[in-house]
């Protein structure tokens, strides 16, 4: 649910890469007579999703002549993504283009891998279009395996095509010994339903609730012992400076820095920063 960089490359470039790695002169033949196809469907691909039509995408429309799905499908695997073929390059290239070299789906796991935004399985054509592929990491793209809805309230966001939806991601202080914290999706109301449903949607489907309480455990570990330091020197109320501060500094950068808002969290309970840290 992070926006990415577009891919430099273009479909038919992307295709033409996996054609000088093809051995096999009849597949070299049908590619190349392929072309054009290939980057029509490229263009019909981003009318589609850039309409938020992407959960109207089938196999029926968008066909390529005298290329197969299982020859899309072998392109793509060892071609596109095999470290020792030319087309290799490309898809460096767009898992490079990851911001901060984090998954575009959870921005906490490393993007070491492409995702196919519209599996391969439900629209083959699309298996090497560097637009239909994003940065991920292996967990997020394990989680999503062939998955993909047909309805338009399901459908996640594109990373190359998402619109500016400002501020999502929330959390709250759950008190204990020790403190945890729930995340959760709480898309701005003056968004179009349908968008905030999409969003919602996501942030459950990825599971990133749990995930980023998992790793936030941590976080909230690191910092007790200088949170502890504060309290002594300042009590409560230079304990809520200082988090609203680190809070501050994380949405400089990204409004649903997920530190960020583990600390506006913490911030913005009582009982935490009154002593809660302790527990």
């Amino acid at each position: 649910m992070w926006p990415v960089s577009p891919p430099r490359h273009t479909a038919r470039e992307t295709a033409e890469e996996c054609v000088n790695g093809i051995k096999n002169a009849d597949l070299r033949r049908k590619v190349i007579r392929a072309l054009e196809d290939i980057e029509t469907n490229n263009g019909t691909f981003k009318s589609y999703i850039s309409q938020n039509l992407g959960h109207a995408l089938s196999e029926e429309s968008l066909q390529v002549s005298g290329v197969s799905k299982d020859d899309f499908i072998w392109l793509y695997t060892t071609q596109l993504a095999k470290r020792t073929r030319p087309a290799r390059v490309i898809y460096d290239s767009i898992v490079q283009a990851a911001p901060n070299g984090l998954c575009c789906y959870c921005q906490y796991g490393k993007a070491s891998t492409l995702d196919h935004f519209v599996p391969k399985a439900v629209v083959s054509a699309l298996a090497i279009d560097p637009w239909n592929l994003v940065p991920a990491c292996s967990d997020c793209n394990h989680e999503m395996l062939d998955e993909f809805s047909n309805q338009e309230e399901r459908q996640f966001l594109h990373p190359y095509f998402i619109p500016a939806i400002g501020r999502w991601l929330y959390a709250e202080v759950v008190e204990g010994s020790p403190a945890t914290l729930q995340f959760f999706a709480n898309p701005d109301s003056a968004l179009p339903d349908a968008l905030r449903h999409r969003i919602s949607n996501q942030h459950t489907e990825l599971k990133l609730s749990g995930l980023y309480a998992i790793v936030s455990a941590q976080d909230l570990a690191e910092i007790s012992n200088n949170v502890r330091r504060i309290y002594a020197a300042g009590g409560a109320s230079a304990v809520q400076d200082h988090l609203r501060e680190m809070s501050q500094d994380c949405f400089a950068a990204d409004v649903n820095n997920r530190r960020g808002v583990l600390y506006e969290a913490l911030a913005n309970s009582p009982w935490y920063y009154g002593g809660g840290f302790n527990e």
